[in-house]
């Protein structure tokens, strides 16, 4: 047994380390948790065969005809060319568009047809080269909105997991022919949910009015995105939009509880 000092010692020492591991313990605690960042620049590699297809429900409330349910389909082709100074040429091809509205079959024009543009390194469009034609059927409306949905608001920086950004866009332009002279305003507020093996999950409040021949739009929408870091690619949107359009024959109010696009083909790069 050891002597009445040196176990005084051993005790001692013991409470010293006991202290130690309790200070090292709070340093921890209190310590600041780095958030995790990425850097949400639009940057996309050259590619082709990315194949989405979406769909949405909208219901609307109408002077004359009382609630009419729409919902819509669509499938469509992207390819992304090399980017320069000017942006990032891609190409949207619409492969499939159809609609139905209280189980009759609304035509579209859009099948077949293909646009050209530049997109920034907000994911926006700022050229484009050649539009979709203009709408020449009932269904070519409810078509464009989920096409041009393909765009992402990105704060192109670095934003850390929990980040925010806001960002505003006036009469951009439009990814199809426009038979009457629109305005558009657009802004938006963007949150960095969650980054898990280079996918970025973002919410997106999105609030839009617009205007032309005699029509007025005001439009509020939650989105959620998620979007392959690593190769910019659009795996997942889903969203909700309510809004009001004023005509001269009265306002129509409509809501689109479900509207979504879904990645269906894998990328292929070119060379």
């Amino acid at each position: 047994m050891a002597p009445a000092r040196l176990r005084g010692k051993i005790l001692k020492g013991s409470g010293n380390m006991r202290l130690a591991l309790a200070l090292l313990t709070a340093l921890m605690l209190c310590s600041p948790v780095l958030a995790e960042t990425v850097d949400l620049t639009y940057a996309p590699a050259e590619s082709t065969g990315l194949t989405y297809v979406g769909t949405s429900v909208l219901s609307a409330d109408t002077p004359n005809q009382g609630t009419v349910e729409i919902k819509t389909d669509v499938e469509y082709t992207v390819s992304v060319g090399k980017a320069d100074a000017k942006g990032v040429p891609i190409t949207i091809t619409i492969d499939k568009a159809s609609a139905t509205a209280m189980g009759q079959d609304l035509p579209s024009s859009y099948a077949g047809k293909e646009c050209k543009g530049l997109w920034d390194n907000h994911a926006f469009v700022t050229e484009v080269l050649t539009p979709f034609p203009a709408q020449s059927a009932p269904a070519d409306q409810f078509v464009e909105s989920l096409v041009s949905s393909h765009e992402f608001m990105l704060p192109g920086e670095a934003i850390e997991v929990g980040g925010k950004w806001k960002g505003a866009r006036e009469n951009g332009p439009s990814l199809f022919e426009e038979a009457d002279q629109t305005e558009s305003k657009e802004e938006w507020e963007g949150t960095l949910v969650s980054l898990k093996d280079g996918v970025a999950a973002i919410e997106l409040d999105v609030q839009v009015q617009g205007g032309g021949g005699g029509v007025t739009v005001d439009i509020k929408g939650k989105l959620k995105l998620e979007l392959d870091t690593k190769t910019w690619t659009l795996l997942r949107s889903v969203g909700t939009m309510d809004g009001v359009v004023h005509t001269p024959g009265g306002e129509v109010k409509f809501k689109i509880p479900e509207m979504k696009i879904e990645l269906k083909t894998e990328p292929r790069k070119e060379g």
